[in-house]
């Protein structure tokens, strides 16, 4: 699509058998100079990612929450998802809550069909206004999962398993 920027990669990249098919890819697309595996990083140095990036992309198919897309969101930085429900074949099978954090802040992409993700990265890097739209929704979205809101939802759902009916 004719992205100039560069891509990195964070967290995890799995077996060292598969960080080999990775470098392997990489090299044979002669795309070395401009993807690079940061590996796990340090919670303190994370937002100067979010800082300097274009947009985040999460591909995965198995997550318990999704944090990294809170500090997206926090940072403005627009999100493109994935959600395992757009394929029928593995609809129910996956576990992306990502929907459920984001709602409409993000664009979403089907985690079996590189082309769809590859599509939904080229929209919310290409339609400023769509952009700008996912990010102003992010930001007031992430404001559901401040601290003294979380804490105030749980004082409920206490209040309300514990008193007597």
């Amino acid at each position: 699509y004719g992205y100039q920027g560069d891509l990195i990669i964070v967290g995890n990249t799995g077996s060292a058998q598969h960080k080999q098919a990775l470098d392997n890819a990489v090299q044979e697309l002669g795309l070395s100079q401009r993807v690079r595996f940061d590996g796990e990083v340090p919670h303190q140095r994370i937002s100067s990612y979010f800082k300097h990036a274009d947009v985040f992309v999460f591909p995965s198919i198995e997550e318990t929450f999704g944090i990294p897309l809170l500090e997206a969101m926090a940072f403005g930085v627009p999100i493109v998802a994935s959600d395992g429900d757009l394929d029928a074949q593995y609809r129910g099978k996956c576990f992306t809550p990502f929907r459920e954090i984001c709602g409409d802040a993000a664009q979403y992409f089907n985690p079996f069909d590189v082309e769809g993700m590859a599509k939904g990265m080229h929209h919310i890097l290409t339609d400023e206004p769509y952009r700008r739209e996912c990010i102003a929704k992010g930001r007031e979205r992430v404001r559901h999962y401040d601290l003294g809101t979380t804490a105030r939802s749980l004082m409920q759902l206490f209040d309300t398993v514990v008193s007597p009916p």
